[in-house]
């Protein structure tokens, strides 16, 4: 994936689209688009909260409501195989900044600590 358009974009987009060439294979095994694979494993995948789609047309959305359908056809024996292909490793966003994190675990800490106060 030498195409330099892609560095332009980002540097990580041409790693982005090999990962995602890798799955084709288990899509087509499936009997499912790669869109579908993707977002039927993120609402799988119990270490994701949220899945959010990216539909600009009508067709575009049914397609990414179908996921739902697909979500029993990952099996932890497919799971394996992603995994196996595609490591998942979470990472902190860069794009929040960490204060947002930093405050959000205080405030949790102070309501932790203020209702066991009212227990005792």
């Amino acid at each position: 994936m030498e195409n330099p358009m892609f560095k332009a974009i980002s540097p990580e987009f041409a790693a982005r689209v090999e990962k995602a060439d890798k799955l084709k294979p288990v899509a087509q095994k499936l009997g499912i688009s790669l869109a579908e694979l993707v977002l039927a494993w993120c609402v799988s995948n119990e270490n994701v909260s949220t899945v959010m789609i990216g539909a600009k047309t009508p067709a575009q959305l049914e397609q990414n409501l179908k996921a739902l359908e697909a979500v029993e056809k990952i099996t932890p024996e497919v799971k394996a195989e992603i995994d196996a292909l595609v490591p998942f490793v979470p990472e902190l966003s860069r794009r929040w900044p960490l204060p947002h994190i930093a405050h959000a675990r205080a405030e949790l800490k102070c309501n932790r600590y203020n209702l066991h106060k009212r227990l005792i």
